[in-house]
């Protein structure tokens, strides 16, 4: 059986009392042939009709495609961001520029929305998690990794993946797995952890006590939280192709020697990944986002703007929390 996909967001939205709507802005980056678009279309059960890649480019460059979908009651305005190029020259200096300056280009945006006299209806293009897939022909993290990911860090949500971890024997995914987040740890790399975050509080907000806990104090579906940094870096097996094994429908690749089964955890870490971008937390990277790494933006920007080095942030109002809940255009 081929598992739901957004419909996993239900109970998010039901428990935070919001609009079963959400906008929701991922990125993909990582070198080219690490399976990031088979993932996206994997993850989401969809596949997304992308722009040709531009041969001829010179340097990385940004490419987005968006999506409405619908599914049992619960609508997705999903944007999928990559980087075509990205890593793929002899020289990769600078590589991450590309994607760190269009992270800001959408706060900017954002920004400029918020400022302005006359203010419609805000538009959220800024982008709520970023994959980074790390190749399973790896001993460790590279030197553009690390410097992607420490420059990205502070301003979205990375989410590190080991991609097409099937080319791996079960000893060396777990080497490349322990490799990976020892060089984490050693660079200061943060990846995303729902549970780490803490809201501020809104005495006029009814539901404040519950908001100024940890963002992820929300456990959809009712079940236990799950403890995701054991499986960070996530190694990942996607596939668009369908199979029938033992009289079940499944997702996985298929070898001579047998079945690589994508939603089954002892092949892969998929299901955990769909778990923490759907099933439980994309209510936390779309929060955490406008709160803590927007936030940051905003203060240093108005702060520029002001001739200070620091000016203290408004606490969100409920209007302010209720628009990111319900995921607002």
């Amino acid at each position: 059986m081929i598992p739901n996909t957004i419909s996993h967001l239900y109970p998010q939205a039901h428990n935070h009392g919001a609009r079963h709507r959400y906008r929701f802005v991922v990125m993909v980056l990582g070198r080219s042939g690490l399976g990031k678009s088979t993932f996206v279309d994997s993850l989401f059960a969809h596949n997304f009709q992308r722009e040709p890649i531009d041969k001829n480019a010179t340097s990385p460059y940004i490419r987005t495609v968006t999506q409405d979908m619908e599914e049992r009651g619960v609508n997705l305005k999903l944007t999928v961001v990559d980087t075509p190029g990205y890593g793929d020259f002899i020289d990769n200096t600078g590589a991450h520029n590309c994607a760190k300056a269009y992270v800001q280009s959408q706060f900017k945006r954002f920004l400029s929305q918020e400022m302005a006299p006359k203010r419609g209806r805000v538009s959220d293009t800024r982008v709520h998690a970023c994959i980074y897939f790390i190749s399973p022909n790896a001993r460790g993290l590279s030197p553009l990794d690390i410097a992607t990911m420490t420059s990205l860090q502070d301003m979205v949500n990375i989410i590190p993946v080991i991609g097409k971890s099937d080319t791996l024997t079960v000893d060396e995914r777990h080497s490349l797995k322990l490799a990976i987040s020892r060089d984490l740890q050693r660079a200061g790399i943060r990846p995303f952890d729902p549970y780490e975050f803490v809201l501020p509080a809104d005495d006029s907000d009814d539901d404040s006590a519950d908001e100024s806990q940890s963002v992820a104090a929300n456990e959809a579906n009712g079940g236990e939280k799950e403890d995701y940094k054991q499986h960070i870096p996530f190694a990942i097996t996607s596939s668009r192709d369908k199979y029938e094994l033992n009289g079940r429908t499944v997702r996985g690749r298929k070898y001579e020697w047998g079945m690589v089964e994508m939603d089954n955890e002892s092949h892969s870490d998929f299901i955990h990944l769909r778990n923490l971008i759907l099933r439980q937390h994309m209510n936390d990277l779309i929060t955490t986002t406008n709160y803590i790494h927007y936030e940051k933006y905003r203060e240093l920007v108005l702060s520029k703007a002001l001739g200070k080095s620091t000016i203290s942030t408004p606490a969100p109002t409920p209007q302010k929390r209720a628009m990111v809940r319900s995921g607002n255009e």
